[in-house]
């Protein structure tokens, strides 16, 4: 049975609009226009690489010359995931598929089913399988980065002080996005008179109708939520997740970060901006059960949304 522990909080208020500092560089921020055309190896552009940290190495983007794209990443140590960045009056291009479990060269194939697979692509999921292996067959106690080795611009996992494994959830938000601020963030107006675009997150992205969908369907409630100020997720790893987050402010923008854990080590995954009423999607596979995976969103207005989908059950 997976292990899911969540905390969140609908705070209002000052400590409602007292910000994170990364959230409050958002404020202003939006990602750089993406010249049209895909790319392998790709890289940031020095307006994003600002707001948009993800310790991965990027094998591949998809994008059409807006700001909807999908991006291939390896995470090392036998993790994987794929980011689709959408605006809401955009709709998904994995919407109505089942695509948990597949890797990511089935993903690039689906949206680009007349081009070659990057090289970089295939040779990933290729390290994943023998990492996970050996990952397997090691002592669970011996640290990650004694078994296996992270791709190049990877940055390893950190040793947690000791004690610290056991809190490693309630510490999200001080450890992984960056200083607090005290600045305070003027709230947008419900311009739309839609709840801050509640019910059209309810719609794409409960109940599994959104990206990402299970295979076979969907038996079990995800983890969901409209109009929270943050909220913190751990789950156990070693299945397909779906992780959904969206910022319902039209003029602020959230944050958002995931990480992993196992053992007395730590790796952030990312730790990125969510402009403006965007959503980022991650489909997340490898690790197993000695994993956890940590995920936080925050919204300095009380506009977050977020949806976390379990695949475990299906195969």
């Amino acid at each position: 049975m997976t292990q899911k522990m969540t905390w969140g909080f609908k705070a209002k208020g000052p400590i409602a609009r007292t910000g994170i500092a990364l959230a409050m560089l958002m404020a202003s921020a939006s990602l750089a226009g993406c010249s049209s055309g895909d790319t392998e190896n790709g890289t940031l552009s020095a307006e994003q690489g600002k707001t948009d940290h993800v310790n991965g190495a990027l094998l591949a983007t998809i994008e059409d010359g807006t700001d909807h794209r999908v991006e291939f990443y390896d995470f090392g140590y036998g993790i994987r995931g794929c980011r689709e960045i959408h605006l809401e009056k955009d709709a998904s291009w994995f919407a109505g598929l089942q695509i948990d479990g597949k890797s990511l060269s089935e993903l690039y194939q689906i949206l680009r089913p007349q081009a070659v697979v990057p090289q970089a692509i295939r040779d990933a999921d290729a390290r994943a399988v023998v990492d996970l292996a050996r990952i397997a067959a090691a002592d669970p106690k011996l640290p990650i980065s004694r078994v296996v080795s992270a791709p190049p611009n990877v940055s390893p996992p950190v040793e947690l002080p000791a004690g610290e494994a056991s809190k490693i959830a309630s510490l999200g938000a001080e450890a992984n996005i960056s200083q607090i601020s005290s600045a305070q963030v003027v709230c947008g107006p419900d311009w739309n008179h839609d709840n801050w675009a509640a019910q059209w997150f309810k719609t794409g992205f409960y109940n599994n109708n959104g990206a990402f969908r299970c295979t076979n369907g969907f038996t079990e409630t995800p983890q969901f939520g409209t109009n929270y100020s943050s909220q913190q997720l751990r789950a156990v790893a070693g299945v397909n997740y779906m992780y959904h987050q969206f910022e319902g402010d039209g003029t602020n923008s959230g944050a958002s970060l995931g990480k992993w854990v196992r053992g007395t080590q730590s790796q952030e995954m990312w730790n990125v901006v969510i402009p403006p009423r965007q959503v980022q999607s991650w489909a997340l596979s490898g690790g197993n059960s000695t994993y956890s995976y940590i995920l936080f969103g925050f919204s300095p207005c009380n506009h977050l949304g977020y949806s976390l989908v379990d695949c475990s059950s299906f195969g």
